[in-house]
Protein backbone atom coordinates (compact mmCIF):
# COMPACT_ATOMS: atom_id res chain seq x y z
CA UNK A 1 0.00 0.00 0.00
CA UNK A 2 1.14 3.38 -0.97
CA UNK A 3 1.18 6.37 1.23
CA UNK A 4 -1.52 8.04 -0.88
CA UNK A 5 -4.18 5.22 0.00
CA UNK A 6 -2.72 5.06 3.32
CA UNK A 7 -3.55 8.22 4.41
CA UNK A 8 -6.96 8.14 2.32
CA UNK A 9 -7.66 5.09 4.78
CA UNK A 10 -6.90 7.26 7.97
CA UNK A 11 -8.89 10.08 6.49
CA UNK A 12 -11.42 7.97 5.76
CA UNK A 13 -11.65 6.11 9.58
CA UNK A 14 -10.96 9.90 11.06
CA UNK A 15 -14.18 11.16 9.07
CA UNK A 16 -16.23 7.68 10.32
CA UNK A 17 -15.39 8.10 14.29
CA UNK A 18 -15.98 11.30 14.20
CA UNK A 19 -19.35 11.24 12.49
CA UNK A 20 -20.15 8.30 15.58
CA UNK A 21 -19.10 10.61 17.71
CA UNK A 22 -22.08 13.91 16.62
CA UNK A 23 -24.44 10.87 16.67
CA UNK A 24 -24.03 9.97 19.89
CA UNK A 25 -23.79 13.59 21.49
CA UNK A 26 -26.46 14.67 19.53
CA UNK A 27 -28.57 11.70 20.26
CA UNK A 28 -28.08 12.58 24.23
CA UNK A 29 -30.94 14.08 25.93
CA UNK A 30 -30.20 17.85 27.36
CA UNK A 31 -32.27 18.05 30.37
CA UNK A 32 -35.55 20.17 30.17
CA UNK A 33 -35.31 23.23 32.66
CA UNK A 34 -38.39 25.44 33.53
CA UNK A 35 -41.17 25.27 35.57
CA UNK A 36 -43.42 22.32 35.90
CA UNK A 37 -46.49 21.92 38.11
CA UNK A 38 -48.17 18.31 39.12
CA UNK A 39 -51.68 19.06 40.71
CA UNK A 40 -50.59 21.66 43.41
CA UNK A 41 -47.11 21.62 43.28
CA UNK A 42 -44.76 23.10 41.29
CA UNK A 43 -41.25 22.34 40.44
CA UNK A 44 -38.51 24.69 38.81
CA UNK A 45 -35.05 23.62 37.33
CA UNK A 46 -32.96 26.58 36.13
CA UNK A 47 -30.33 26.82 34.13
CA UNK A 48 -27.58 26.72 37.30
CA UNK A 49 -28.52 23.73 38.68
CA UNK A 50 -30.82 25.38 41.51
CA UNK A 51 -34.22 23.35 42.05
CA UNK A 52 -37.63 24.57 43.75
CA UNK A 53 -40.36 23.15 44.86
CA UNK A 54 -43.22 24.88 45.72
CA UNK A 55 -47.01 25.07 46.48
CA UNK A 56 -48.44 28.18 45.54
CA UNK A 57 -45.95 31.16 46.38
CA UNK A 58 -44.75 28.97 49.70
CA UNK A 59 -41.49 28.00 49.02
CA UNK A 60 -41.06 24.13 50.30
CA UNK A 61 -37.86 22.50 49.34
CA UNK A 62 -34.52 24.32 47.79
CA UNK A 63 -31.67 22.34 46.48
CA UNK A 64 -29.41 21.46 43.69
CA UNK A 65 -29.68 19.34 40.96
CA UNK A 66 -27.25 17.59 38.18
CA UNK A 67 -29.06 16.39 35.19
CA UNK A 68 -27.07 14.35 32.55
CA UNK A 69 -28.16 11.87 29.47
CA UNK A 70 -31.66 10.33 31.13
CA UNK A 71 -30.48 10.42 35.06
CA UNK A 72 -30.75 13.45 37.33
CA UNK A 73 -29.55 13.68 41.18
CA UNK A 74 -31.64 15.76 43.36
CA UNK A 75 -30.21 17.12 46.76
CA UNK A 76 -32.33 18.82 48.83
CA UNK A 77 -30.67 21.88 50.84
CA UNK A 78 -33.18 24.13 52.77
CA UNK A 79 -36.90 24.28 53.30
CA UNK A 80 -39.86 23.13 55.75
CA UNK A 81 -40.28 20.07 53.26
CA UNK A 82 -36.53 19.23 52.51
CA UNK A 83 -35.06 15.68 53.14
CA UNK A 84 -32.84 15.26 56.64
CA UNK A 85 -29.37 14.96 55.66
CA UNK A 86 -28.41 11.34 55.24
CA UNK A 87 -31.16 11.10 53.30
CA UNK A 88 -30.25 14.56 50.80
CA UNK A 89 -29.56 12.82 47.60
CA UNK A 90 -32.01 11.10 45.35
CA UNK A 91 -31.30 9.44 41.95
CA UNK A 92 -33.42 9.65 39.26
CA UNK A 93 -34.17 8.27 35.80
CA UNK A 94 -35.90 10.95 33.90
CA UNK A 95 -38.20 11.21 30.52
CA UNK A 96 -39.36 14.37 28.65
CA UNK A 97 -41.82 14.01 26.42
CA UNK A 98 -42.32 17.69 25.41
CA UNK A 99 -44.48 18.69 27.32
CA UNK A 100 -44.31 16.64 30.65
CA UNK A 101 -41.78 15.62 32.83
CA UNK A 102 -41.52 12.22 34.63
CA UNK A 103 -39.69 10.75 37.43
CA UNK A 104 -38.59 6.99 38.06
CA UNK A 105 -36.66 6.26 41.02
CA UNK A 106 -33.17 4.84 40.79
CA UNK A 107 -31.95 5.47 44.37
CA UNK A 108 -33.21 7.34 47.27
CA UNK A 109 -33.81 6.97 50.76
CA UNK A 110 -36.27 9.81 51.13
CA UNK A 111 -39.69 8.35 51.14
CA UNK A 112 -41.15 12.27 50.73
CA UNK A 113 -39.45 13.12 47.34
CA UNK A 114 -39.71 9.65 45.93
CA UNK A 115 -43.52 9.87 46.58
CA UNK A 116 -43.79 13.25 45.44
CA UNK A 117 -41.52 12.91 42.30
CA UNK A 118 -42.33 9.44 40.78
CA UNK A 119 -45.86 7.94 39.32
CA UNK A 120 -46.68 12.22 38.40
CA UNK A 121 -46.94 13.57 35.00
CA UNK A 122 -45.34 17.32 35.69
CA UNK A 123 -46.56 19.19 33.00
CA UNK A 124 -44.54 22.20 31.86
CA UNK A 125 -46.04 25.85 32.62
CA UNK A 126 -45.71 27.92 29.66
Amino acid sequence: MCVHENRAVIIWTVSVLSAIATSIAVAAPTFPTGKYKAGEISIQFDDHGHVQVSQGDRALVDGRFVANADQIKLTDESGPMACSKDEATGTYRWKYDGEALSFSKLDDRCDGRSGDLSGRQWKKEK
